[in-house]
């Protein structure tokens, strides 16, 4: 009997948050993100422009590129309530997040950092893809002993 508690609750567990891209574009750039599999030092940028396309915000020194998409956390389907509806009816169950794929790139474009920022959208709204964007990216004249802070925003 225990083993089957045991069980049961694992299984409510696994599906405490269930993270959803909104529509077909956030669903296609997400799946392009995990294809990417960026890795500093040996990403390029024309490999990450021939799985990601073009960026969505690029630096003044078209060194840092950014990639955006948007998710919907929910609750598992046995804990949600509006189980069993299709996801896309979420109701008030849970809450949007946007995500910056974030890279910057060395002169000779090479991958030399990347980030992902993520923030939960509220009515207050989110700041503009190239801030999130500038304020990350450290131009090469800067000291790398001020790093720019990022906006605070929900994790």
């Amino acid at each position: 009997m225990r083993f089957v508690l045991l069980i049961f609750a694992a299984f409510l567990m696994a599906g405490c948050r269930h993270a959803e891209p909104v529509s077909e574009f956030d669903t296609d750039r997400q799946h392009r993100v995990d294809l990417l599999d960026p890795r500093e030092h040996h990403t390029s940028r024309d490999g990450v422009l021939r799985v990601m396309g073009p960026a969505d915000a690029v630096s003044m020194d078209e060194q840092a590129w950014a990639y955006h998409w948007r998710t919907y956390s929910t609750m598992g389907p046995l804990l949600s309530t509006n189980w069993p509806l299709p996801r896309r009816d979420y109701g008030n169950t849970g809450e949007m997040k946007f995500h910056l794929l974030l890279l910057e790139f060395d002169a000779g474009g090479l991958l030399i950092r990347k980030h992902v920022w993520s923030a939960i959208e509220s009515s207050a709204g989110l700041p503009a893809t190239r801030d999130v964007l500038e304020q990350w990216h450290t131009p090469p004249t800067s000291s790398p002993a001020t790093s720019p802070v990022l906006p605070s925003r929900n994790p």
